[in-house]
């Protein structure tokens, strides 16, 4: 049994589903269902008034770059990097990799552990598996 006087009919004109719970679209302000309530599914006459609002960023410097009315982000990003990006330079310059404090130096250790200590021989910092001079192959052994 449908109660017509309860809930709203959707506006989309093939649908017309029955909703008790409708939704409203935030340019034209007519009520649909769930499935036609954005404005492209059900062709929003006040589409023009929808803002598209990606900002692009540099690929190179990580800074995010503004865009013009009707500016495509690939042609503004290029323009950015061909007139002289801050990151371009940085690029041919080696980065170290930044080593946690409390960090293995052993070379595969991925584990991170609260206890670090020193090798008395090489003076590297190791977790308790790689402490030991023959795990780590020592260079310098205490002894």
């Amino acid at each position: 049994m449908e109660m017509p006087d309860i809930g709203v009919q959707c506006h989309q004109r093939d649908c017309r589903a029955l909703d008790y719970l409708p939704f409203t679209c935030q340019y034209c302000q007519k009520q649909f269902c769930e499935a036609h309530w954005k404005a492209d599914k059900h062709s929003c006459p006040k589409r023009d008034l929808i803002v598209d609002r990606r900002v692009p960023s540099c690929p190179i410097c990580q800074k995010v770059i503004s865009l013009g009315p009707n500016e495509d982000p690939d042609t503004v990003v290029d323009r950015h990097i061909n007139a002289g990006c801050d990151g371009k330079r940085n690029t041919a310059r080696k980065q170290t990799p930044v080593r946690k404090p409390n960090g293995c130096t052993f070379k595969r250790c991925t584990l991170k552990s609260l206890v670090i200590d020193t090798c008395p021989g090489c003076r590297q910092r190791f977790c308790i598996t790689h402490l030991h001079a023959d795990v780590h192959e020592c260079q310098k052994r205490a002894g």
